[in-house]
């Protein structure tokens, strides 16, 4: 059941909050993987920690980079707990990748240093590997050199180079000298060898030597080993909450729309790696002081600009028609609304951060070589050095919550919490545990099954999305098969969550992402689920939200939503009859004659001759803004359709 391979899995240190600072994408020249420093360096008086992470992308380090996709979330929370809360940036280099340029001894400078932590999550789930010519000493070179590091002496300035092979193999840029120029700087370098069973000692001493070179905290971490990643009966919940949050944004002005559909896609993204990756990501954004420039309640919370000074052109256009004071009254609801969101999200948070605490503390009082473990206490250990201050860890809060029930993972496996230690100790000698019997999720007996468990037990059990689990009922130990969510209903679509058609024309940045996942919702219960974006000529579909019950009833009273398109219903026969691909960007008007275009001033002229109620459901269905969505109308009892002429 085991597997064998060179790769890491790890998971999330969880904590509560979050400092990070979603910057509005700005336009990017012929590179696409050139990316503008969109921050100013943050003021003097500001505590600030700036991480170059820089990746080994060659051929056998696939699991480093998922390891980093879901670090990424883990980093954030945790630093948000030091007192004073630091302003963090990031950046996020490559080397060892045959695909880059050799002239730069195959470095890559994929963000130079930003807040906009969804941008860094955007090009790790670009990343790929290929090839190896490991050049460590170029990395921190170019770390140094390139990257525009603040010149606080106040400041924690961090570069964190994780890989597997030498660190002496560069012929023209010596390690040592790298290191010597990074501490004169006042960068420290953290290493992470990430060793394989029969690596020589000689190259462990090379990783070592930078630590102590450059002040950093040495790691390694072995390639088979996995790192935590727990399943808890919080985790849906605070995906959920992650989902509602973003119906709170605004976005405005240049790149608004970038910046929020980004949002979306990085959400998708974590929910891609398991919903531990998830939740951290949704207790980042729950925090105080994530922050979205690109967002009109932030950045009128914030100061940042006045609403009365924002052009009408740049605001969304359901809000253009608004006075001064409905756009205010507007703001201020999405702002309570969020605030309120976010309440809950620390409250689901603090039970699922115990339980995280629990498991990392029994890891490391086994002597567990935990990933997690080793980058926090080393960042900790730094960032108190420059003056940060950690609230200690209560153990009896700690003891209490091992008592909680959740699943850890190990390479493909989820282990309930109270099977743990048995399951290593047959791990660690190679035996293996024989469950009584293997049970799926769905199959006549499993209701028998899982009618023994306690509610608690069940609800993490069942928040494991298409996994096998080991679960112990009683003295017998059962394998159980969950199953992967299902596509939603033809039928569910219109709901509270309402897939509503596609966004067109997004910009490079978003074209990146082509074949990554998005969240989208569908139903009352607001179940998480997947979509790959399409792609054909710049035509890109995600997700809308409807979450106005009248708004809703007025459109369903005459339409149904099918593959994100309106349908009259009585043409809902037909149009699932004639199995049209409603994804095909290269024919938006699915064969139909085109009635018109919505938001031109013509489709007054389309719709008078129509009855009212009618009327203002087709004009509902556009949604407030440009959505790209299509809607099919039946004039003189011959299908039209609609297009969102708006975008």
């Amino acid at each position: 059941m085991l597997m064998r391979g060179r790769f890491i899995l790890m998971s999330g240190i969880l904590g509560a909050g979050a400092m990070l600072a979603c910057i509005a994408p700005k336009p990017m020249d012929s590179n696409p993987w050139a990316f503008a420093a969109v921050d100013d360096v943050p003021a003097a008086e500001s505590p600030v920690v700036e991480i170059a992470i820089c990746l080994d992308t060659s051929g056998s380090m696939d699991g480093l980079i998922n390891a980093a996709r879901q670090k990424l979330w883990s980093i954030v929370n945790d630093l948000a707990l030091a007192d004073p809360t630091p302003k963090l940036r990031v950046a996020l280099l490559t080397y060892g990748n045959d695909g880059q340029n050799p002239e730069n001894g195959w470095v890559q400078v994929f963000t130079p240093f930003t807040e906009d932590l969804d941008k860094v999550s955007e090009m790790l789930f670009a990343l790929t590997t290929n090839g190896g010519t490991e050049l460590v000493a170029r990395v921190i070179q170019t770390s140094i050199e390139e990257l525009e590091w603040t010149d606080s002496a106040d400041a924690l300035k961090l570069i964190i180079v994780a890989g597997n092979e030498s660190a002496d193999q560069d012929t023209e840029v010596a390690f040592r000298e790298a290191c010597k120029a990074a501490i004169s700087r006042g960068v420290m370098v953290n290493p992470i060898y990430c060793r394989y069973q029969g690596d020589g000692a000689e190259i462990e001493q090379g990783w070592r030597e930078i630590a102590r070179l450059a002040d950093g905290q040495y790691a390694s971490i072995d390639q088979n080993n996995t790192a935590v990643v727990i399943a808890t009966p919080y985790d849906d919940t605070l995906i959920n909450l992650s989902t509602r949050l973003n119906e709170t944004y605004i976005p405005f002005g240049e790149g608004g729309a970038l910046g929020w559909q980004n949002q979306q896609a990085q959400d998708g993204n974590a929910l891609s790696l398991n919903k531990a990756a998830a939740a951290a990501r949704a207790q980042t954004k729950g925090g105080e002081l994530y922050a979205c420039s690109w967002d009109l309640v932030d950045a009128c919370r914030l100061e940042q600009v006045e609403l009365v000074d924002v052009k009408e052109e740049d605001l969304p256009e359901h809000m253009k028609a608004m006075t001064v004071e409905q756009r205010q009254q507007y703001v201020a609801d999405m702002q309570a609304k969020r605030e309120a969101i976010q309440k809950e999200i620390e409250a689901v948070n603090a039970a699922r951060q115990r339980i995280a605490v629990a498991e990392q503390t029994r890891q490391a009082q086994r002597g567990l070589d935990q990933f997690d473990l080793i980058i926090r206490d080393a960042v900790r250990e730094q960032a108190r050095g420059k003056g940060f201050e950690f609230e200690a860890i209560d153990i009896e809060n700690v003891a209490a919550a091992g008592e909680l029930p959740y699943f850890v993972q190990w390479n493909d496996l989820w282990v309930a919490s109270d099977l743990i230690g048995e399951y290593e100790d047959a791990r660690s000698h190679h035996r293996t545990i024989l469950p009584i019997a293997r049970i799926t999720e769905g199959d006549e007996n499993y209701e028998a099954f899982a009618s023994q468990l306690d509610a608690e037990r069940r609800s993490a059990l069942e928040s494991i999305d298409g996994g096998l689990a080991l679960v112990q009922v009683g003295d017998e130990i059962y394998e159980v098969q969950t199953l992967a969510p299902a596509p939603p209903a033809e039928g569910d679509q219109v709901n509270a969550q309402q897939i509503a058609g596609q966004l067109r024309q997004i910009a490079a940045p978003m074209q990146q992402q082509v074949g990554q996942t998005l969240i989208v919702n569908s139903g009352q219960q607001q179940a998480a689920q997947t979509m790959q974006i399409a792609q054909q000529e710049d035509v890109l579909y995600l997700s809308m939200t409807i979450d106005d019950p009248g708004i809703l009833a007025a459109i369903e009273a005459h339409f149904v939503a099918i593959d994100g398109v309106w349908v009259d219903k009585r043409h809902e026969d037909d149009f699932r009859a004639a199995g049209h691909d409603t994804m095909d960007a290269a024919n938006l008007a699915l064969g139909y004659p085109v009635a018109g275009t919505f938001g031109l001033g013509e489709d007054d002229k389309i719709l008078e001759g129509l009855e009212a109620d009618y009327a203002d459901a087709v004009r509902k269905a556009f949604g407030p803004g440009c959505m790209g969505v299509r809607v099919i109308i039946m004039v003189e009892d011959q299908p039209q359709i609609m297009l969102d002429g708006r975008c």
